[in-house]
């Protein structure tokens, strides 16, 4: 057995008999060159197709195999900035039987073969044992005999190793050595390209999980903006119910009856002879119609009680389905759905003092989303009120308009005459977290563009300017697309 280094600085360790007997074994230079080229023309090819780095390795292990024949392939790509190696794929004979033995996908320090390799070029090793070094996968039971071993080099930089092994003696020679890395050599390039492609999709996707993470926090945020709003009108509609409740004439009728049952011998005297007694038919009667009156009042507080819950409901299934579909448009009167708006925040506009004025036939047909409708319109009353509280005009006025012009699209417009938008803001207000409030979180103009936008329309804004007031326009198609 020789060890030697020839002049590119491999190393070879081969028998003083292998070089004679190893020129009558193998096919002409000649056949050698023709079949090279053939591997070379058809590897070309096929890396160009290739678009994952084990596609790539698997490619380069049919063409190896071609050129030399081998029970087992390894090819591993190193990082030199990390100072680590990655396995790309790994094959090994067992039992007759080619296996993908390729070990977990997880990065780790170079072994000392791997980085004799890296650092002093391409080795061709014909040996009885296994190093003691070495990482042996796949077949354990036997090992390699003959091992030919090339570092992958872009720009004169190592990026990688490629390692073919074989179980018969002598398999290889220093020809076969010097073919595998100029194929290791032409491919480096191919591998760079496939890495850093790899590389993109992988921070391309992590983008997109970042984005999604995102918008589901403002999903959220936009969930409690909205449920927050409809909150204000249950509270609302629930403490009317509890204040009726308490302040029932009920008990009164409690008290009628009471009265009527101890004179339950003698009733039709004490309704006639006695001063209370002839009073109480007529109290009954004025009871009744007001307990009647009661009884309305707290159905319809019941009722929007109800109704409010249903809309929280809708709110919160919609943005549950937010990035997945829309939900399914329904034949409304859209001025219905401008009045539940107007009733939603009936408790603010009446706390604030301000003056609604509706400009807008009884019906507008449309078929539409009406629960994205609603939550931009409870938005846009919402921040008109807190605008007229910031400007503080003498009378405060929001009024709203709703047209369909052409009959193809419905515009509704909120404006108000409080403190208005500055100019170099216009651009800037439906941002996401957009705000000029100490308070504000810049979600609801926000949600509400987007929800316009999903509606086939646009949330658009008009202003003169501070103390000038300003106007939201909602624009939607009466039908969808």
């Amino acid at each position: 057995m020789k060890s030697s280094e020839n002049g590119s600085g491999t190393l070879v360790q081969i028998d003083r008999k292998d070089a004679g007997e190893r020129d009558q074994e193998i096919v002409t230079d000649r056949q050698q060159t023709e079949i090279s080229a053939a591997a070379f023309s058809k590897l070309g090819q096929e890396l160009f197709s290739a678009i994952t780095l084990e596609a790539a390795a698997r490619i380069i292990a049919t063409i190896a195999d071609d050129l030399f024949g081998w029970d087992a392939f390894a090819l591993h790509l190193y990082a030199p900035e990390t100072d680590e190696t990655y396995p790309v794929f790994e094959s090994d004979t067992i039992n007759g039987r080619r296996m993908d033995v390729t070990t977990p996908k997880v990065k780790k320090q170079p072994t000392k073969t791997s980085r004799r390799v890296l650092q002093n070029g391409a080795e061709l090793i014909l040996k009885e044992a296994m190093e003691p070094d070495a990482q042996p996968y796949g077949d354990t039971s036997r090992p390699s005999a003959s091992i030919m071993r090339v570092p992958l080099r872009v720009k004169g930089k190592a990026t990688g190793i490629l390692a073919i092994h074989s179980y018969t003696p002598r398999a290889y020679g220093a020809k076969d050595l010097n073919i595998l890395q100029t194929l290791a050599d032409y491919c480096g390039g191919a591998f760079e390209r496939i890495w850093a492609e790899e590389t993109l999709r992988t921070l391309h996707r992590q983008l997109l999980e970042s984005s999604r993470q995102a918008g589901m926090a403002e999903v959220a945020t936009s969930v409690l903006h909205n449920v927050g709003n409809v909150l204000n009108s249950v509270n609302i509609s629930a403490f009317l119910i509890g204040e009726k409740i308490r302040q029932s004439k009920v008990v009164n009728l409690v008290k009628a009856v009471d009265l009527m049952q101890a004179h339950q011998s003698d009733l039709a005297a004490f309704l006639s002879d006695d001063a209370k007694g002839r009073e109480l038919p007529g109290y009954l009667s004025s009871l009744a119609l007001h307990l009647a009156d009661e009884r309305a009042q707290i159905l319809q507080e019941i009722a929007s009680l109800t109704s409010d819950i249903e809309h929280i409901k809708q709110i919160v299934a919609m943005q549950q389905n937010y990035a997945r579909a829309s939900t399914v448009p329904e034949p409304v009167n859209v001025i219905d759905v401008v009045e539940d708006a107007i009733r939603m925040n009936a408790e603010a506009l009446e706390r604030h003092r301000v003056q609604m004025i509706r400009e807008y036939p009884e019906a507008i047909p449309a078929t539409v989303d009406k629960h994205k409708v609603l939550q931009i319109l409870v938005n846009l009353l919402r921040n008109a009120i807190e605008a007229l509280d910031a400007g503080r005009p003498s009378a405060k006025r929001i009024t709203l308009r709703v047209v369909a012009p052409g009959d193809e699209h419905v515009r509704i417009s909120v404006s108000d005459n409080g403190v208005g938008v500055p100019a170099e803001n216009l651009v800037r207000i439906f941002g996401h977290g957009f705000t000029t409030r100490k308070d504000g979180h810049g979600f609801g103009l926000h949600s509400g563009a987007l929800a316009a936008k999903e509606l086939g329309g646009s949330l658009t804004v008009q202003s003169d300017g501070w103390g000038k007031g300003a106007a939201f326009t909602l624009e939607f198609p009466r039908q969808p697309a």
